[in-house]
């Protein structure tokens, strides 16, 4: 998460999307915030809803920050 951290303006968002990734990692079904919220252990999805629909940070940044995370990884190896 540090190479994502300057997408965020606060802890809190960052911290949020952490756990978000992570319980996206662990659902095994179709995930939705209820689901999500019980595998990282929310005692309901109201966090991960604000997350999604109200929080502010830099989605064009996350974008091109994980894009360049994903060519890293999948790149060509030697």
């Amino acid at each position: 998460m540090g190479r994502f951290a300057s997408c965020f303006p606060r802890r809190e968002t960052r911290l949020t999307c952490r756990n978000m990734v992570s319980g996206l990692l662990m659902v095994k079904e179709s995930a939705n915030c209820w689901s999500l919220a019980e595998a990282i252990g929310h005692s309901g999805p109201h966090v991960l809803q604000h997350f999604l629909s109200r929080a502010r940070f830099d989605t064009e940044a996350v974008r091109r920050s994980v894009a360049a995370w994903t060519v890293e990884q999948l790149g060509e190896r030697r």
